[in-house]
């Protein structure tokens, strides 16, 4: 999470990519998960403009998303 100060200044975006590289160069890893609530301020579309796509599932109360690495 990213304090409201410092949001929409790349930390985020930035962060994210480097955990999805890592995980990329990870020989057995195909795939990453993650959650999310809907409502205001909800990051289902910055995890989507990253190749998130919904999954259709929820995991307690969140949505969950994956991407394909």
């Amino acid at each position: 999470m990213i304090d409201a100060t410092y949001q929409k200044k790349g930390y985020g975006k930035r962060a994210l990519q480097l955990v999805i590289e890592h995980v990329r160069s990870m020989p057995f890893a195909d795939e990453l998960t993650l959650s999310y609530n809907k409502g205001d301020g909800s990051p289902q579309p910055f995890y989507e403009k990253l190749g998130f796509r919904d999954t259709g599932r929820m995991l307690n109360t969140e949505y969950e998303m994956k991407m394909k690495v």
